[in-house]
Order: C-alpha cells, then structure tokens, then sequence
C-alpha cells in the first residue's frame, strides 16, 4: 500500500501567513478607501451621477412707441452629449457633421473628452433639432433655450443692435441696457443613472429663470419705415457711402426714427461686414456740416443783437480773412444784401462777417450752448462728441470758417438736437430714444420725462428763426423741401469732405434739416448723404427731396391737417 503524501505543518503555516497577510492587506485597503478617502470617493460619484443644467431667462422684448415688437423671442434646442455614454465616437463624428455642418475635427476633439458634459451646438432650430433626434444617437441631450428674433429685419437694426450666442447684448440699445433685458438665469441640479436616467428621489433642485424687463422706445415704427424707404431710394439713385435720416419730436427731444446706409440684418449680423453693424453713422459719424450750421451762426447773432433782418451785407464773390480768400458760391457773389437775403441765398462772405462781428468768446458760447463738442447722452454705445477747435486757440479764420460749416465737425444726432431748439422755442432738449422700462407683468420700473438741458436762445428769436427759415424753403436754395399744405421750414448744405491733407477733390456731404409746421413744428427732420455718386450733390437738390417725402408722410401719419391758405 502507496504512502499518503499529506502537506507539512511548515508549508501549511506559510500559506496561512500569506493568507492572512493578504487579508490583513484588503482590510486595510478597504479601510483606507472607505474611512480615509471614503468622503472623496463619495463626492467623485456624486458629481458623476449629478448633472447641472442652466435655465436661460426670457430676454425682455424691446417694443416701439406703441407696442410693436421690434426684438423678441422664440424657442431652440441646444444639443449637448456625454462623451462617456456615446457608443460609436466615429458613427457619431460622421452623422453629427452631416446634419449640423460642424467641423468633424472639432466635434471628435469634444467627444474624446473626460468629461460629462459638451455643447454640441447651440440654439439649432426645429427642423433640425428633429433630424438629430431621429438619429437616437446613446450620450445626446436637448436643452430648450431662447433664441433672439428681430421680426422686422433691418428696421432700425443700428439702434436695436444685437445679442452673441450667451444671449447678451453686443451692441446697440441690446448691449446699453443688456442689465434691463437680460433677466436671472435659473437652474435645475439632478442625479442620473448610468443609462441617463433621472434616479427617483435622488437629490434634485430647481430654481426658476426671472424673464427680462421689457423696453419701450420712443421710435414709431411707421415713422422708421419712411425713414428706410427714402434711404433705400437714396442708396438706389446715389450710392453714397453712407446715408443718414432722422425724426426728432423737438418738443420732448423724442427720436421717432433713426436710420443708416448701409444697414444689416441682426438675425444674421455676422453675415455683414465689421465696418456697417460696428457703428452707428447717426451717431458716431463726425462731419463738417457746411452751410447747415449757419442755423446756429444767425441764431447767436439775433440773440446777441450783433444782427438783425435788415443789417447790410455786401458779397463782392469772396472775403479775406487772415489772408486767406472764402469764396462765395456764386460767381462775382450776390451784391448788397439784408441779413434775411444771406440767408435765403446761403451767402458764404455774409456769413464770415456774421461770425467775426460776434466775436470768439460770444460765437463758442453758443456753439457750446447748442451742444456741439459734447456726447449728448443718448442711451446707445459709441457715441461721438465731435470735434471742436478748443475756444483758447481759435483764430479770426477759423470764427470765420466757423460760421459757414466749416472746421467744425458735428453728429448728426448733435444737429437735430441743436436745430429742434432753434424750432422749439430756445429749449435744448435732451434727445430721448427710451420711452419707458416694465417688467414682464406690465408693471412700470422707470418711464423718462422730457429733459430741458438750458435755454439757448430766447423764444423771440426762435420765432425769428423759424420765419427766416421758412422763407428759406418758399424762396431760398430750399425749395425743394416745400411741401404743399404746410408751413416748412429749413436749410439745405453742401460740404466738402475734410481729408487727411485739406479737402478731398470731388466729394461731399450733401444734407437739408427741416421742421414742421413752420409756426408749431411737430417733427425736425434731418437727411445727410456722404459722398453721393454722380454729378448731383447740391443738399438742395438731393436731400432736399427725401426730407419732403418723410415730412408728407409723417405729418399724415400724425393727422396733422392740411392748411392750403
């Protein structure tokens, strides 16, 4: 009988000893993971089973003077993913660039991530939300956001502007009260399972998104549609580099419409050059206003007493100052004329004998006065100051250039504003392109008020001023601003454009500014065309026009009846 070979104590007692070492090992492994770093561990799989998702707010709608919607909001998906549940990475690369037009590089790179959350892309409408859907694609999510719509398209693009993908405003009144319209974005906090499912009674939060405040503007959508339409014919007949109109109450300092050429889309912004959505002309763009400002010279000196209506002038075809020659436009000039004929015919030497006969410290205080060389405050960014030749060191020839339009550069905001207080009375109002801020509900946080900033001229000499200025239109170089049925008055200019080396040959700045009616002006109406094309550039004969187009429709608009005596 073969002998049993039982293991020895020695062998049993290491296998033993190993055991137990091994055990005393994973007792102390455990130990370590569930007591030392139990609480890290917990938090790692806590934050892996929870996920956060941001809750936009609804941005407040921006309306006109009477409710219409210019800037509102519709409803998107956002697609996001899990990288960590996406089955096939390649599959998913391939279908996803197809559908959505992203850029496959860029999409892998998201994919491969060690992390729980990627956007795929942002604020994709239905249409194709639904065809991603369809792909059933194991990782993806849809979050519902909001989307800005401007349903009017270009209509008053530069003083709406527009919002970026996070929703916030880059630029016009979008970006200067994006605090006002943004809202408080919510939040829902929840813990999924590894199919990504929400895991009942789990951890879970929800705090609700506060919409945005509403904005109501002062602008009057039919007003900016004559505005737009007159522009589109300007571009159309002209094209100039750019091309301004704007409607003023010059009562309350309400801007009722503000355009620009060339405009922009802001539902497709970024579809247009930097150079157009960047900046608002309006109120950005410095220009010398030439024979327009001329306004501002007879104003200071009716009020100064320095002229009157029947102060003599004589124009013998120019004027020496300092040695240098200002022409008259008219060969040989205009001869002997009263005050009220130099403005008729917009008489260059009588006006530099204007402006010298006022003096530097008496002209710049009205100059100032009038508001020229500052911002004027209106709620839009990138405002301009213009620009003005400090008072301490003018000379007698820039008074005299001065006093017809020249070394001076102003906006055409400024403009309005300074011609709608030689309309109103001598009030200079702050001009006002924010009605009112509500809320959500209809309740009124803030509604401005008319603002008068000074008296700049007395009433008697702004009805001087509006006498004069109506001759101007019946008998002067504005004749083609007379508009049957009512009193019209205003000033037609023709600048040249300043360049880097005097003035640039062959172009101009051609504009008219107006107000009506004459005895009780209901709107002050500016149109300025930079560098029109073409052999036409007289503010007379170009702009002259398109202010009666908008001055008609608007008094219309405004029931304001026709008087044919």
């Amino acid at each position: 009988m073969q002998k049993q070979n039982n293991p020895s104590p020695r062998r049993i007692a290491w296998v033993f000893l190993i055991f137990c070492l091994a055990f005393t090992l994973l007792i102390g492994h455990l130990f370590w993971i569930q007591l030392i770093q139990g609480r890290d561990w917990q938090q790692k799989a806590s934050q892996m089973r929870t996920k956060s998702k941001v809750l936009t707010s609804r941005r407040g709608l921006i309306m006109d003077r009477n409710g219409n919607k210019l800037a509102t909001n519709i409803k998107v998906n956002s697609i996001y993913a899990d990288p960590h549940m996406i089955d096939s990475t390649e599959q998913a690369v391939k279908d996803l660039s197809l559908i959505l037009g992203v850029n496959k590089k860029e999409l892998y790179e998201k994919l491969n991530k060690n992390t729980s959350f990627v956007w795929i892309k942002r604020k994709v409408d239905y249409e194709t939300s639904q065809k991603i859907r369809e792909l059933q694609i194991k990782g993806l999510g849809f979050i519902e956001e909001n989307k800005r719509l401007y349903p009017d398209g270009q209509t008053a693009s530069h003083v709406l502007g527009f919002t970026g993908m996070d929703y916030h405003g880059l630029q016009g009144i979008e970006k200067s009260l994006d605090e006002e319209l943004q809202g408080e974005a919510g939040d829902m906090l929840a813990e999924y399972g590894a199919k990504g499912r929400k895991i009942p009674g789990s951890t879970s939060r929800y705090k609700e998104p506060v919409p945005g405040n509403n904005i109501v503007l002062t602008l009057d959508k039919h007003i900016q549609y004559f505005v737009e339409r007159e522009l589109n014919s300007i571009v159309k007949t002209y094209n100039p580099k750019l091309a301004v109109a704007l409607v003023m109450d010059p009562k309350t300092g309400e801007i009722l419409a503000m355009g620009n050429q060339p405009t922009f889309n802001p539902n497709r912004w970024n579809d247009s050059p930097e150079e157009i959505w960047d900046n608002n002309p309006a109120i950005w763009y410095n220009y010398e206003p030439g024979s327009i400002f001329k306004i501002i010279t007879a104003a200071a000196a009716l009020e100064e007493g320095s002229a009157n209506l029947e102060s003599k002038f004589f124009d013998p075809g120019y004027v020496d100052v300092d040695g240098q020659k200002i022409k008259s436009w008219k060969q040989g000039g205009h001869g002997s004329q009263t005050f009220l004929e130099i403005m008729l015919n917009s008489c260059n030497p009588g006006f530099v004998k204007v402006g010298l006969t006022l003096g530097r410290e008496r002209f710049y205080k009205y100059i100032e006065g009038f508001g020229f060389g500052n911002v004027t405050g209106v709620k839009l960014p990138g405002e301009a100051g213009g620009i003005l030749i400090p008072e301490s060191q003018a000379t007698d020839l820039n008074i005299a250039t001065q006093a017809i339009g020249q070394s001076i550069a102003v906006t055409p905001l400024q403009l309005i504003k300074a011609v709608s207080a030689v309309a109103n009375g001598g009030k200079l109002m702050k001009p006002q392109l924010v009605k009112k801020i509500v809320t959500s509900s209809g309740e009124i946080i803030h509604e401005y008020q008319p603002k008068v900033e000074r008296q700049v001229i007395s009433a008697k000499t702004s009805q001087e001023m509006r006498s004069i200025l109506e001759k101007v239109v019946t008998d002067g170089t504005g004749k083609q601003a007379y508009l049957d049925g009512y009193r019209v008055a205003g000033k037609t200019g023709t600048a040249e454009v300043a360049g880097d080396n005097g003035y640039v040959n062959g172009q101009y700045i051609s504009s008219f500014v107006g107000f009506a009616p004459a005895n009780n002006p209901r709107v002050t109406i500016l149109i300025m065309i930079a560098e029109p094309k073409g052999d036409t550039y007289h503010g007379g004969l170009i702009a002259a026009p398109s202010f009666k187009a908008i001055a008609s429709d608007t008094l219309r608009y405004l029931k304001i009846h026709r008087n044919y005596n």
